[in-house]
């Protein structure tokens, strides 16, 4: 009877310790995803559909934005003197003359769209997402500016940005259409607000051979407190949950900087 006892003890002390690793283990996994959130590879990211929702042309051929009202584009008005989109491309610079500052506002853009995500390449919603990014649509933008665009980032040979309404999850809906051989975007509404996780650790350049190292933090901006801030060097403990390493090649002949690859990796800490 004593030993019958003892057993059930036994068994119930386990039963409880199994009932508590399981509370914890829960617990544990819902604070690891609330500042680290799981990425499900075939998550929505971007949606392009083609009606150009937010965005109508007048009679005389204007193009409005139909959520400010302001005139995106006239035809009347001579767009051959806008600010050429050669110096955002880092057009006659070498590597070697590459600030950080050059790098990070570059390869930025692609952040704005995707985060913790590694390229071997890019297919063409991803091209558009970061197209439509990158080419700075404050003006109204000419085919050639767009080509060159894709041409320096991913290599594509007179590229054409698809036309319709941009919904990218961690971004914004904008609506881009094209006339008289102009690409205009529209205001971009329902915004995401950008928290800056990617901070820029070091740069490698071996002749036209680029890498860029980034840590990834779950929050953060450099130029405001978080768990993560360059300026004064605080990083809070398993603050970093991951690292990019970009590579980059600079084709001197064509004067471009080309995306090869991307590869992100989560730290131990926060491996599955």
């Amino acid at each position: 009877m004593k030993k019958r006892n003892i057993i059930i003890v036994i068994s119930s002390i386990i039963l409880l310790l199994s009932i508590c690793t399981f509370i914890f283990v829960k617990k544990y996994d819902l604070f690891k995803n609330k500042i680290n959130p799981k990425i499900d590879e075939d998550e929505t990211v971007v949606e392009i559909i083609n009606e150009e929702e937010l965005l109508e042309k007048d009679s005389d051929g204007k193009i409005i934005d139909k959520e400010t009202g302001s005139v995106l584009f006239d035809p009347k008005t001579n767009y051959s003197e806008t600010i050429d989109i050669d110096r955002a491309l880092l057009k006659g610079k070498t590597p070697n003359e590459y600030s950080s500052t050059d790098i990070v506002e570059y390869l930025k853009y692609i952040f704005y769209v995707y985060h913790e995500r590694s390229f071997n390449k890019f297919n063409e919603e991803e091209v558009a997402a970061i197209v439509s990014i990158a080419s700075m649509f404050y003006i109204p933008r000419t085919e050639e500016e767009i080509k060159k665009v894709a041409k320096a980032y991913f290599n594509i040979d007179n590229y054409e940005l698809p036309t319709g309404t941009y919904n990218l999850k961690n971004y914004g809906k904008f609506t881009i259409t094209k006339i008289d051989g102009y690409y205009i975007k529209s205001s971009v509404i329902d915004r995401v607000p950008f928290i800056m996780a990617e901070h820029l650790k070091n740069i490698t350049i071996n002749n036209n051979e680029i890498e860029v190292f980034y840590d990834y933090a779950s929050n953060g901006d450099f130029y405001e407190e978080g768990c993560y801030h360059q300026a004064l060097e605080i990083q809070e403990e398993g603050c970093i949950i991951g690292t990019y390493k970009v590579h980059l090649t600079y084709y001197d002949e064509e004067d471009r900087l080309n995306i090869d690859k991307i590869v992100y990796e989560k730290t131990d800490k926060y491996d599955e």
